[in-house]
């Protein structure tokens, strides 16, 4: 018996996570600035994946059986930024977070896209 099942699927993920990588009152070793709020991190990103898969499920007898099929995924990163509230390489403190050393983040509109055939045979 054979059985073919086609699928399509969407989705988006969002992250918008902070990172304390100091505790409160950090002293930087560098500026020698005083971290009130500790020293941290923010990464916000979006990302829409689509995709289809064409799966096919063949039935030999009550011993074996094979799976094989095909599948296609894009990801898209729609949105992405990285902030911190002190600049990378002098640890100046700030009391927002902000892209104060003016990095340009290229994941922004990056696209990847996957094809994949598989087959597996799988005692029943």
């Amino acid at each position: 018996m054979v059985k073919v099942t086609p699928k399509l699927y969407g989705g988006l993920q969002s992250n918008n996570s902070t990172i304390q990588d100091a505790p409160k009152g950090y002293v930087s070793p560098i500026s020698g600035e005083t971290f009130e709020a500790g020293k941290l991190t923010n990464e916000k990103y979006l990302i829409h994946t689509w995709g289809g898969e064409v799966l096919i499920n063949i039935n030999m007898n009550e011993n074996i059986n094979f799976i094989s099929g095909n599948v296609f995924e894009n990801y898209k990163m729609l949105d992405y930024s990285l902030t911190r509230n002190c600049t990378l390489i002098t640890e100046e403190y700030e009391e927002e977070l902000g892209n104060y050393d003016n990095i340009k983040y290229e994941q922004q509109n990056k696209e990847r896209k996957v094809f994949a055939y598989y087959f597996e045979s799988i005692p029943s």
